[in-house]
């Protein structure tokens, strides 16, 4: 890949000769700069590129939400991820006409705004100057708000139906109980139905401002004419005075054992083991990542996946790793085929086992040799697809540095089996577990003894509508 060489200009002037950038740093082709205003901009030029890539993240997400506005950060994506503002009035007819490929995302931490678009003269001043108008200009009305929101009533409706969504969901609420991580990004409805205009607009002016924002421009572009475009799109635009509280890490509630039970009916029975982790900036995070692998490989000598579906205890075994600024989990599920709910006290009883067996054995260097290869291999890929490599860097932003996505990669090659091994026993333990089972409940003809250790009240008994 082309790189953009640390010796750029140290300061930019703008048409209106106002100095406004500084040459922050420069680290493996990536070079930072920032305007007066506040706003971080990272170059990633790549002269084989046939395309350029405009990333524009707000540190802004779901958790950030007030407690009658759950939603808000996802419906106001809605609003402006293709509608236009002031200047541009009708934008999704205009990226049509020039092809651009158009995404916004919403997480806990961030919202970002990628455009995806062909290399062309004039096409990158355009989408910068969009992103700036729309950043300084809140050009909505009643009609925009009444159907970004029926964009969103919709996707709430098609998760409500979504079996995956729906343990992943309550799986959150549960590990992160009393911590806006465990509140759906999507909100709730009662919230959304009662939001108006002027909460959407004071949320914009609290959130969408240059000193919240970060812009990534990857692809084949000219370094010295991008910074110099960004600079007279963004630079005028005044950042905002006061700070945007966050959540710290030291208001998450103490961890204790957690458990809860539900009833679905027609489903098939579930059984969850979480495990509260670090956030992505802590240096444990890589080695988490690494016992997740490890614990869900195919082969692997510690794998519970394995273990689990050679021993017939459930007819499928996964397991996924969340990725927030703050605090994370490792989640591994059994799924047991219908009819079979009477099995989940030995099902959860086989996940103890594990955890208590993972303590007495030894990962194998050889596995995490290979583990570590296809973390290698991996991040070369993602550096070869510049619009996966401007996703990837957004919660990397949003966790403080965007220098991170380098420091996990290498603490992950650096990795030795002590330091897995002392992570795994500080992790896999009663005091981070949260245990969900998901409980088939027609085909439960015989009482079951399983009886949740600590249920929550409000997952006693549910009946799968929301």
């Amino acid at each position: 890949m082309a790189t953009v060489s640390a010796k750029q200009p140290e300061q930019l002037l703008t048409k209106n000769s106002q100095e406004t950038g500084i040459f922050v740093r420069e680290l493996e082709g990536i070079s930072e700069y920032k305007l007066s205003n506040g706003l971080q901009i990272l170059l990633i030029p790549d002269t084989y590129a046939k395309n350029t890539v405009v990333n524009l993240i707000y540190r802004v997400g779901s958790k950030y939400e007030a407690p009658d506005e759950k939603g808000i950060t996802h419906l106001f994506e809605h609003f402006a991820v293709m509608r236009g503002s002031g200047h541009h009035p009708d934008l999704q007819q205009e990226m049509k006409d020039r092809r651009f490929k158009r995404v916004g995302i919403t997480s806990a931490d961030y919202t970002y705004y990628r455009s995806n678009f062909e290399t062309k003269d004039n096409y990158l001043d355009w989408i910068l100057n969009v992103e700036a108008d729309r950043m300084q200009n809140f050009s909505y009305s009643k009609d925009s708000l009444h159907t970004a929101l029926s964009e969103v009533l919709d996707e709430l409706r098609e998760n409500d139906s979504n079996i995956r969504r729906f343990h992943y969901k309550k799986m959150l609420e549960t590990v992160f109980q009393q911590h806006p991580y465990g509140t759906d990004v999507l909100g709730n409805r009662r919230d959304l139905e009662n939001i108006q205009l002027d909460a959407v607009k004071n949320f914009w002016e609290k959130h969408y401002h240059p000193n919240n924002a970060t812009i990534i421009i990857a692809g084949n572009f000219d370094a010295e004419k991008a910074l110099i475009s960004v600079s007279n799109a963004f630079s005028e635009i005044p950042g905002y005075k006061e700070p945007v509280s966050n959540i710290s890490v030291e208001k998450f509630p103490r961890q204790t054992q957690k458990e809860f039970l539900i009833r679905r009916p027609k489903e098939r029975s579930v059984v969850f083991f979480a495990y509260r982790t670090e956030g992505i900036s802590h240096p444990d995070y890589a080695a988490a990542t690494l016992i997740g692998e490890l614990l869900s490989s195919d082969n692997g000598t510690q794998s519970w996946k394995k273990k689990f579906l050679n021993s017939k205890k459930s007819s499928n075994f996964n397991s996924g790793k969340l990725q927030f600024s703050e605090a994370n989990a490792l989640m591994f599920y059994a799924e047991l085929d219908f009819g079979d709910a009477k099995k989940i006290p030995q099902v959860k009883e086989f996940f103890l086992q594990q955890e208590s067996n993972l303590n007495k054995k030894k990962f194998n260097q050889i596995e995490l040799d290979e583990i570590k290869n296809q973390y290698k291999v991996k991040a070369s890929n993602e550096r070869k697809d510049i619009k996966e490599f401007s996703e990837k860097l957004s919660s990397y932003i949003a966790a403080g540095d965007w220098r991170l996505y380098f420091w996990e990669r290498d603490r992950i090659q650096e990795m030795t089996l002590g330091h897995l091994h002392r992570v795994s026993k500080s992790l896999l333990v009663p005091s981070k577990r949260t245990v969900g089972i998901f409980m088939e409940e027609n085909n439960v003809k015989t009482p079951l003894s399983f009886k949740p250790d600590n249920p929550l009240d409000q997952f006693k008994e549910l009946d799968g509508k929301n």
